[in-house]
């Protein structure tokens, strides 16, 4: 397991070609988000997210152009995402080389804040999926529709985590026994716990510091994993 403290712009150009077979993360989604239990909290660690404030083109066009050159032949790329940029990132992940396939549904048991009034209840966030080249998913084939709930107000680490069971399905699903997964996004660590608990190793990066120390510190100690899946 490596836990990186850094800028993925700057990172991913250091590592080596073909040396991941999955990347699987969940970057800003441009939609300057700011958690329930921030909002009008004036310093709270999670009042912003750094590169939330916008949909930044640019930023997308480098890390999927890198994630395209690390990954190894014929493996499998998952970016989560939310409906406003569904389309702008499939053009942007097809754009960068990838052979896109079906986008899954997340549906999360909740619904998320806005418009309670005028607007349907939000229940659910996207994942794309591609291919660099062509792989086949390991059996049983499943719908794309994912029925997981999300993480618990009271056990989150990190503002959009993603729930672990749900990382893991996408890594069995993925990556070969043994097989290195790569998350340029990687909040405190979740998808480095999924891997580790399916037997696999991982890359994570993490631009925000505070995010890396808890990733670390989370990571190293199994009774902290325990304790939190009771």
């Amino acid at each position: 397991m490596i836990t990186i403290h850094g800028d993925c712009r700057e990172v991913l150009p250091l590592l080596s070609s073909e040396s991941v077979d999955a990347v699987i993360t969940d970057p800003p989604y441009g939609i300057n988000y700011v958690p329930r239990r921030a909002q009008g909290v004036r310093d709270h660690p999670w009042r912003r997210m750094q590169g939330d404030r916008h949909f930044d083109i640019e930023l997308y066009r480098l890390w999927l152009r890198e994630a395209y050159r690390l990954l190894k032949p014929d493996r499998h790329l998952y970016v989560f995402c939310a409906d406003y940029h569904l389309g702008t990132l499939r053009d942007l992940v097809a754009e960068a080389g990838f052979n896109l396939k079906r986008t899954l549904v997340w549906e999360k048991n909740a619904w998320g804040l806005g418009d309670c009034k005028g607007d349907w209840g939000h229940q659910t966030e996207f994942i794309v999926f591609a291919h660099k080249g062509r792989r086949e998913l390991a059996r049983p084939r499943q719908g794309n529709v994912l029925h997981f709930p999300r993480v618990p107000a009271q056990r989150l680490r990190h503002p959009t985590e993603k729930p672990v069971e749900l990382l893991r399905l996408l890594i069995r699903k993925s990556l070969p026994e043994g097989g290195l997964v790569l998350d340029p996004f990687a909040g405190s660590g979740s998808t480095g716990e999924a891997a580790e608990l399916e037997g696999r190793g991982a890359v994570l990066i993490e631009v925000d510091v505070r995010h890396v120390q808890r990733a670390q510190e989370y990571l190293q100690h199994p009774a902290d994993k325990i304790a939190r899946a009771a």
